[in-house]
């Protein structure tokens, strides 16, 4: 398989994403959950400007993926 590689910050991945690998280049797409969840816990014990404009601007980026899913 070559191509792009859908996956959370697991470190064991991080072999499949070095040049010269078997098969192909792969290209990680990372997934935003486990950052979500860290700007979540902060908000919900802080009420952070910060992490609240960190959680509107996931937001949006899951609204994107949910418009384009299925799409080739």
């Amino acid at each position: 398989f070559q191509g792009v590689l859908h996956a959370d910050g697991y470190a064991g991945f991080n072999r499949l994403y070095e040049g010269g690998r078997t098969g192909g280049a792969l290209i990680e797409a990372a997934c935003w959950a486990h950052t979500r969840r860290k700007f979540f816990d902060v908000h919900a014990k802080s009420d952070s400007a910060i992490a609240g404009e960190a959680l509107e601007r996931i937001g949006a980026l899951y609204a994107i993926e949910r418009e384009i899913a299925g799409q080739p």
